[in-house]
C-alpha cells in the first residue's frame, strides 16, 4: 500500500511541479506583455506614427456609421471624398460598441485611394482589446501554476505518508 502512494506521490511531484514552473513561465510572459501593450509610451508611440505616416498622404472628413454587423463583427462607415466627390462605403472588421447606426465617425482616408481609410480610434481598441487578451491568458497561466504548486504539495505529502511504514497485526512492523 506505501508503494502505491509514493509512486502516485512522484508522479504528482513530477507533474506539479512542471505544470508550476510552466504556469509561472508563462503567467510572467503574458503579464509582461499585457503591460508592455497596454504601455501608452511604448505601444502607443508606435501606432500614432503608422497614424502619422498614413496622415501624411491623406485628408480627414467626417463619416458616419451605416451599418453595424453584430454577427460577422463588422462596422460599415460611409463617407464622401473631397477629391472626386464619390461617396464610399468601407466594412471594418471590428464592431465599434460606443456608436451606432447614423452617427457621425473622424476618417482619414488616402488622397491617391480614397476607399484606403484608417480611424485612430480602431488602433486605439485593438492596443486595449490585445493588452487585455494578454493579462486573461497571464491569469490562466497563473491558475495552472497554482494547480501545479497543489500537486506538487499532495505529492510530497504522498512520498511522505508513503515512506512511513504501517504496522502488522500482533505488532510487527
Amino acid at each position: 500500500m506505501s508503494n502505491g502512494k509514493t509512486i502516485s506521490g512522484i508522479i504528482m511531484i513530477v507533474l506539479g511541479s512542471i505544470l508550476t514552473i510552466l504556469g509561472i513561465l508563462f503567467a510572467a510572459f503574458f503579464f509582461f506583455s499585457g503591460y508592455v501593450v497596454k504601455d501608452e509610451e511604448l505601444v502607443g508611440e508606435e501606432i500614432q506614427e503608422k497614424m502619422d505616416l498614413f496622415k501624411r498622404n491623406a485628408l480627414e472628413t467626417t463619416g458616419e456609421i451605416t451599418e453595424i454587423d453584430y454577427d460577422e463583427g463588422t462596422t460599415t462607415i460611409g463617407f464622401r471624398s473631397d477629391i472626386d466627390n464619390v461617396y464610399y462605403e468601407k466594412k471594418i472588421y471590428t464592431v465599434l460598441d460606443k456608436y451606432s447606426v447614423g452617427e457621425p465617425i473622424e476618417v482619414y482616408y488616402n488622397i491617391d485611394d480614397p476607399s484606403d481609410i484608417m480611424i485612430q480610434e480602431i488602433y486605439d481598441l485593438a492596443a486595449d482589446t490585445v493588452g487585455r487578451i494578454f493579462f486573461v491568458i497571464g491569469t490562466v497561466a497563473a491558475c495552472v501554476g497554482v494547480v501545479g504548486l497543489i500537486l506538487l504539495i499532495a505529492g510530497i505529502v504522498l512520498v511522505v505518508k508513503g515512506k512511513k511504514t504501517v504496522p502488522l497485526q500482533n505488532g510487527q512492523f
